[in-house]
């Protein structure tokens, strides 16, 4: 199923970027899609998995709050569907 191989995909490119991040570095992840399993989802497994890291609460102009992060829709504020999230590495 497609939905599987991008959460996959995903997951990877989460475990990939946070291998470059130094302590007290951020990491961004933004998806373009509405779907949980590829948003919301994918952070708190990252997450679940990484306690060292910590979801940074957003202040965006635009979107919603969604998981541990901020989802943006065509409907409500007018863009593609995001989900945008930030978690920090403490030192």
């Amino acid at each position: 199923d497609m939905l599987v191989r991008y959460a996959t995909a995903q997951d990877r490119l989460l475990e990939i970027a946070a291998q470059l991040v130094r302590p007290g570095g951020r990491l961004v992840f933004v998806t373009c899609s509405l779907l949980d399993a590829e948003g919301p989802d994918r952070l708190a497994e990252f997450l679940e998995k990484h306690p060292q890291w910590q979801a940074d609460k957003l202040d965006l102009p635009l979107g919603s709050a969604r998981g541990q992060g901020m989802r943006l829709t065509p409907f409500h504020d007018g863009t593609d569907g995001f989900f945008i999230a930030r978690a920090a590495l403490p030192c």
